[in-house]
């Protein structure tokens, strides 16, 4: 097998995973959609709902954890996201419909994310080369996106859950540090790799 034939198998084995990825954070998005509807629809009727906290009492807790006991999963809000209470603006299903349509809104940037990245690991394993102006600008914008989320995505998930949980405006300014680090690399990246295929093709019309 050639250098480049196993480049090119290495680029396709990261866009089946970060396809596989993506497909599971959609479905768990949907999952987080559908409860919103099903309340809307009435279909939640004698369901179970449970607040429990990471230690006691609730103000000194560490977390707070959310969990419908007739639907799958549970929502775990740390305290630099929430800050724990013994008591909430809303209560029973119309609490956790709230709470499961914010974090599948909140979700939708980093979906967005992982189809930008298996788009760029697509296009490599096409043309076997990442070499590629479209390929640059993919990841160019991948890596603003990245930044962007970092910046703004938790702050956002952090004012709106403080904001319906406690029914007044609280807004919570929660940065991710390894995110914006992350952006920043991936930019970084693309503009090396960028200079490098123009200093190559200088290379080559000189020879």
């Amino acid at each position: 097998m050639s250098e480049e034939q196993l480049f090119t198998k290495k680029a396709k084995t990261l866009k089946i995973i970060f396809l596989l990825i993506l497909i599971f954070l959609t479905i768990q998005s949907l999952i987080m959609f559908w409860f919103p509807i099903k309340v809307a629809l009435g279909q939640t009727e004698g369901y179970t709902y449970e607040i429990s906290y990471d230690g006691l009492p609730p103000e000194s807790a560490l977390a707070t954890r959310f969990d419908t006991k007739d639907y799958p999963g549970y929502i775990h809000l740390t305290r630099n996201v929430l800050t724990p209470q013994a008591e909430y603006a809303y209560s029973g299903s119309a609490l956790f419909a709230r709470l499961y349509l914010v974090v599948g809104i909140t979700k939708l940037p980093i979906l967005f994310a992982l189809w930008l990245a298996y788009g760029i690991f697509k296009e490599i394993s096409k043309t076997s080369t990442p070499f590629k102006k479209v390929i640059f600008r993919k990841l160019h914008f991948l890596g603003f996106v990245v930044i962007l989320i970092g910046v703004f995505n938790n702050s956002f998930y952090a004012t709106v859950i403080n904001t319906i949980l406690l029914g007044t405006f609280s807004p919570r300014p929660v940065i991710n540090y390894y995110l914006i680090l992350m952006g920043f690399i991936i930019y970084v990246v693309s503009e090396i790799l960028q200079y490098g295929t123009y200093l190559q093709s200088e290379v080559d019309t000189l020879l």
